[in-house]
């Protein structure tokens, strides 16, 4: 008669699951309880770190982007530049006409403009210009009567010869400017500078003379 036997106290404990084995593998069976799989890394924080400043530099830059903006716009609006309606309007440009090479013409603000008859004259090897035509050279004297300082770079010169448009002469090593030079003129004083043109026709020439960006309207100086 055999006795009965307790199970075996020795005996192995429950495996945990494994996956089976893949055909292609090494046949190593791979835990899949969660129980066993590594907690996921936290987050450096140089990352976070970096995203901020990236974030107040951009701030940053719309910031001065904005404070520059607004410099410009009361630099060139000192008035706070609203378009606010007085009832009154942007002022009239003041009056010009036709006047005659050697005749100074006088704007209502004491601003006056002469310009003497074109010569001929030759432009030097480094001229830009002069090939289309004739080239003339004009004389062109502006007293500032104002009050006010006057700047002579603002003022433009276009000339037309026989009914077509000139073209300019730059001829700096003589002297010869495309417009007023970078001079400021003071209340009574005068500035006298040079400008050179490629005519058509030298005994048909009209210059077109306009001394600021705004305020005054053209001159027309020609033949008398």
């Amino acid at each position: 008669m055999t006795a009965h036997r307790p199970p075996f106290e020795g005996a192995l404990p429950p495996t945990m699951p494994a996956r089976p084995a893949d055909a292609r593998g090494s046949g190593v069976a791979v835990a899949t309880d969660p129980a066993f799989l590594a907690p996921a890394a936290p987050e450096h924080p140089r990352p976070r770190r970096l995203r901020q400043l990236r974030t107040w530099a951009v701030l940053a830059l719309v910031v001065a982007a904005v404070v520059i903006a607004l410099a410009v716009r009361a630099a060139l609006f000192p008035g706070g530049g609203a378009a606010i309606d007085t009832g009154r309007g942007a002022p009239e440009p003041l009056t010009a006409g036709l006047t005659a090479f050697g005749a100074p013409f006088t704007y209502a603000d004491g601003l006056a403009v002469e310009v003497a008859a074109p010569q001929p004259f030759t432009p030097s090897r480094t001229a830009v210009g002069g090939d289309a035509g004739t080239p003339v050279l004009f004389q062109v004297t502006v007293t500032n009567d104002t009050g006010a300082t006057y700047r002579a770079s603002t003022l433009e010169v276009t000339a037309t010869s026989g009914g077509l448009e000139a073209e300019p002469v730059w001829d700096p090593d003589q002297g010869v400017e495309l417009s007023g030079p970078m001079f400021a003129v003071p209340p009574g004083g005068a500035v006298q500078f040079r400008v050179g043109f490629a005519v058509r026709e030298p005994d048909d020439v009209r210059l077109t003379i306009v001394p600021a960006l705004y305020g005054y309207e053209p001159l027309e100086v020609g033949q008398g």
